[in-house]
């Protein structure tokens, strides 16, 4: 994640209090997750069973994990409330 100067924030909405914490807890619990579990886990707690499929379906949530380095909680709220409606 690179830090921004919050000047480059002068123009952009502000976020809700609770998109804020939605953000944080799914971008901490999804990396979490990825660190202390392996393909038979992600398994166990979605109830599949190790195919094809599912490693390919374990591929994505790796990606996702990996992908939400690039986001800042506080812009995943920003997104979270445009997405409602709420920007």
């Amino acid at each position: 994640m690179t830090d921004i100067d919050e000047s480059y924030d002068l123009y952009r909405p502000t976020t809700s209090p609770e998109a804020k914490i939605i953000a944080k807890r799914f971008s901490t619990a999804i990396n979490d997750f990825r660190w202390r579990s392996d393909y038979l886990k992600f398994c166990k707690v979605l109830g599949y069973e190790p195919t094809e499929y599912t490693k390919k379906e374990y591929n994505k949530f790796l990606q996702l994990a990996e992908s939400l380095h690039y986001f800042d909680p506080k812009s995943l709220a920003k997104l979270i409330d445009a997405g409602e409606g709420k920007q």
